[in-house]
């Protein structure tokens, strides 16, 4: 009986494999086959020998290509569906009883999660300090990381071990005269104006610090200040101010060894916004966390523009002299500006001494072995061996024997664990199912960016967190706990792209308003808050296609042509049903990201649709192929010139799969503003197109109802991105199994996020190793 079963199996195996040779002799090989390899891809000499990630691979692009109706191309005949399900189902049944798991790797912790690792593990406040900063993008170990790995464990030791006393507390009252500032700031005998908002100008800090605070801690600032001047009047479109909000006064954090002023932008940390009432001086008091070398800097964030060209611009229209060269005009001045009568800085303010990161290392013991082990297990994030500790013990006895005292021995003693591969891996021993500890990092790396916590870190030591129902509990609680922000700010940067934010900046004058309104800081919070409305109420992955409503604030809705929306803070916005605002395309950020700061590129809008929203990766152009020219005369349209480019052998196949998707993307500028033609040559902007598998769109809007009819491959790639960012590693081919099994427990909850996380906790790949 077995052996009849095994022969039919066998006999059914063999004719599968038959016809699928059959399948690509007739509608693949023309293309991918002995005389030609469009995209490098010869399918003629392929086996199904599944046990080869090679192989695997190939196959696993075949069925995903000829699933989405890609493949075959538009002018040739289209398969059966019944030939294509059959297919489907041969490369499924290989792909899941052929190829090897993947190996288990050795992960070491991401500059961005080993600083959340030192912040929670000691309790410092990491919001200045970067232990990490220094780190290497890429984190191969080298002699570089590893010289920054000993660096950034003596200057966390220097915070966390603190026995000496308790320091001064100073108190520092300047009026006008000790006011340091830049161009956007007027400085009189008994005040100073700040008069713009623009970063590099108006700045207003304290004169006698020039290397910041001493020490460490919390520090109570308080600031004199008064609104002066008509924030309504005729001059507030020159001015560029919103007349309808309150001013406010902002309080950033720098460091002076940035500059005289800072770096602005790279070195400033927003601690407060305070609004302020017009006509009234106020005594405005707040308390405020410095680092060692860091001081406030005063601000008006919703000040006036540029001091240069906005005084420039001023002055012609008041038939005044320039502002920024006339004392006496400046004091006639009737625009807007904070006026600061006086700064009062006092601190290091601490509740306890010895401060918290120390009392919660030793909790009162002088025994080194003591200390050690308990630190040990946390921060290895498992249980312990006396044998692991006892080097390290060592270590501080001996320092303790030379004559040091007994906490600088053990600043030794920690730097050393804090640069030892149980703190900087996620350990997770051989291949096979994770042990409780693993799974807890596992969990708390996915969703909170860091160390388990004490609750995480019970289950595991109890044995529970290989319990299914408890594993999805914590996964539940975890999500709900504010850390779980990480979440959604790492895997939409790393998902998205947002990370490259930056790299290709609009340009600086003929995208002025992108940086005068902080557009780019707006954009990315829109993209974020957008994610984590979805995923808090667990709302379907079409939604990210296309959606009814988007988060705004005032300055962003304006930047999309908004007029209706007031105030800095976002808030949850309805858009029509045919907007093209709704879903992730038509994000300022996006749109941004996939430009080159100066024009726009239907290739690279259209890479990033395809990669991200369909999952699928483009080959690279032909090495003889020369990268299109932009066209600065503005005498052709990209399309134009995309059309003679397609014209060359080796081109067309790859551009119709990517220029569609972006041709419905050029109704947006570099920067996402809307557009109905190029600012260059004044020729209309053409946003129709054909998809790959034929199907004509005039505009976004109908382009996102397509790519809504490809939710389940959206989908697919939503899940592969979200298990790798949860594993940490490359996806094999055996992984598509668990893949499948997601989609399929999914499908029938219309694909819902927090249904996608939790599935990517309770599947295979998430539990081994």
């Amino acid at each position: 009986m077995r052996l009849g079963l095994a022969l039919a199996l066998l006999t059914t195996s063999a004719a599968h494999a038959d016809q699928t040779k059959s399948f690509l002799a007739k509608h693949c090989i023309s293309c991918h086959g002995p005389d030609k390899q469009k995209g490098n891809r010869r399918f003629d000499t392929l086996d199904t020998d599944f046990r080869s990630e090679a192989n695997a691979t190939l196959w696993q692009e075949i069925a995903d290509q000829i699933s989405s109706g890609e493949m075959p191309p538009d002018d040739e005949p289209r398969p059966p569906k019944s030939d294509v399900r059959r297919l489907k189902a041969f490369i499924d049944h290989g792909l899941a009883r052929g190829t090897a798991a993947p190996s288990a790797v050795l992960r070491r912790l991401t500059a961005l999660e080993y600083r959340n690792t030192i912040r929670d593990l000691f309790g410092i406040d990491t919001t200045l300090f970067d232990p990490s900063g220094a780190f290497p993008r890429d984190l191969i170990t080298s002699g570089y990381l590893l010289q920054q790995c000993l660096a950034s464990a003596q200057t966390v030791v220097e915070k966390v071990i603190t026995p000496g006393p308790r320091p001064p507390v100073v108190k520092i009252v300047v009026d006008a005269r000790g006011l340091s500032s830049g161009p956007g700031v007027w400085n009189f005998d008994d005040h100073a104006d700040i008069v713009s908002r623009y970063p590099k100008d108006g700045r207003l800090f304290i004169k006698n610090l020039p290397d910041g605070v001493p020490h460490d801690g919390h520090y109570r600032l308080r600031v004199k200040v008064e609104v002066v001047g008509d924030r309504k009047g005729h001059s507030a479109q020159v001015l560029r101010i919103h007349p309808d909000e309150d001013p406010q006064l902002g309080v950033l954090i720098n460091t002076p060894a940035r500059g005289s002023l800072g770096e602005p932008g790279l070195g400033d940390h927003l601690s407060k916004t305070i609004a302020l009432e017009e006509g009234k001086t106020e005594e405005v008091e707040l308390r405020l966390w410095l680092d060692r070398g860091f001081a406030p800097v005063l601000t008006y964030p919703n000040g006036p523009g540029k001091v240069n060209s906005m005084s420039q611009k001023l002055a012609k229209q008041l038939d005044i002299p320039p502002l920024n060269k006339s004392r006496a005009t400046r004091a006639n001045f009737k625009g807007p500006r904070l006026r600061i009568w006086s700064i009062e800085l006092e601190g290091p303010l601490f509740n306890q001494w010895p401060a918290e990161p120390h009392v919660r290392l030793f909790q009162k013991s002088h025994d080194a072995a003591e200390v050690l082990e308990r630190l040990a297990v946390r921060a290895y994030r498992r249980k312990v061996t006396p044998a692991e500790i006892r080097p390290i013990t060592t270590l501080v006895h001996q320092r303790i024997e030379a004559g040091e005292t007994f906490h600088e021995a053990m600043k030794a003693g920690v730097k050393a664990m804090l640069c030892s591969p149980g703190f900087l891996y996620l350990e997770q021993g051989a291949d096979g199912p994770l042990d409780n500890h693993a799974l807890a990092s596992r969990l708390s790396y996915f969703l909170w960016s860091s160390m388990p916590d004490a609750r995480l870190t019970a289950l595991a030591d109890r044995g529970e967190l290989t319990r299914r129902q408890v594993r999805l509990t914590e996964a539940r609680r975890m999500l709900s706990d504010p850390k779980a922000r990480a979440f959604t700010e790492n895997f939409v940067d790393q998902w998205l792209g947002l990370r490259r934010m930056g790299e290709m900046p609009p340009d600086q004058k003929k995208f002025d308003r992108y940086y005068h309104e902080s557009v780019e800081a707006h954009s990315i919070a829109e993209t974020r808050l957008f994610f984590q409305h979805i995923l808090d109420e667990n709302l379907g992955l079409a939604t990210f296609i296309d959606s009814d409503f988007t988060f705004l604030n005032q300055r962003l809705a304006e930047h999309y042509g908004l007029t209706d929306l007031k105030g800095d803070h976002f808030r949850k916005v309805s858009l029509g049903p045919r907007s093209e605002r709704g879903g992730l395309l038509g994000h300022s950020s996006i749109l941004t990201l996939t430009s080159n700061g100066v024009e726009t590129s239907p290739v690279t809008r259209g890479i990033w649709v395809l990669q991200t929203i369909l999952g699928r990766t483009p080959s690279p152009p032909p090495p003889s192929i020369k990268p299109l020219e932009p066209d600065i005369r503005g005498a052709t349209t990209i399309r134009e010139q995309l059309a003679k480019h397609r014209d060359v052998e080796g081109c067309a196949d790859c551009h119709s799969k990517m220029d569609p998707y972006g041709f419905a993307l050029e109704t947006f500028d570099p920067v996402g503003i809307s557009r109905v033609k190029y600012e260059e040559g004044d020729r209309e902007v053409d946003s129709s197109g054909v998809t790959p598998d034929g199907r004509a769109f005039a505009n976004v809007v109908e382009l996102k109802k397509i790519l809504l009819t490809q939710t389940d491959q959206f989908a697919r790639s939503v899940t592969q991105k979200m298990l790798t960012y949860a594993t940490g590693r490359t996806l094999a081919s055996a992984d598509r199994v668990a893949v499948d099994r997601i989609l399929a427990q999914l499908k029938p909850r219309a694909f819902g996020l927090r249904d996608l996380v939790l599935q990517v906790v309770d599947s295979e790949p998430f539990r081994n190793k």
